[in-house]
């Protein structure tokens, strides 16, 4: 069973998905399980390692729309921006967070199978 539910944690990781707001949900959940609390706090890190590596114009729309969860039309009042800029930097900081992700990604499976 324990397998099912490791495989299932490396899917959502592996899929690209990983700068979607429910896994950013699940890494900030606490639970009772002290494997998942662990793998929720190690993902954490993660993220926000990654998150930090953005530029800070992309980061603050990227912070304010995928883990705050605002609207576009208020991530732009917010940031006093057009909703247009907001756009094309949520766009661009998403692509950058996927490269950054993938890359990090494969840093740490090399780092596991060293001989």
């Amino acid at each position: 069973m324990s397998r099912v539910r490791k495989r299932a944690r490396t899917e959502d990781l592996d899929s690209g998905s990983a700068g979607r707001p429910h896994i950013l949900r699940e890494a900030m959940a606490t639970t009772d399980n002290p494997e998942r609390e662990a793998y929720g706090h190690e993902l954490k890190r993660v993220l926000e390692r990654a998150i930090d590596s953005l530029p800070q114009d992309y980061r603050c729309v990227f912070v304010l729309r995928i883990v705050e969860e605002l609207s576009i039309a208020e991530t732009a009042e917010c940031l006093d921006l057009t909703i247009e800029t907001v756009k094309t930097r949520l766009h661009r900081g998403q692509r950058s967070y996927e490269s950054i992700w993938s890359a990090g990604r494969e840093s740490r499976r090399r780092k596991c199978f060293r001989s």
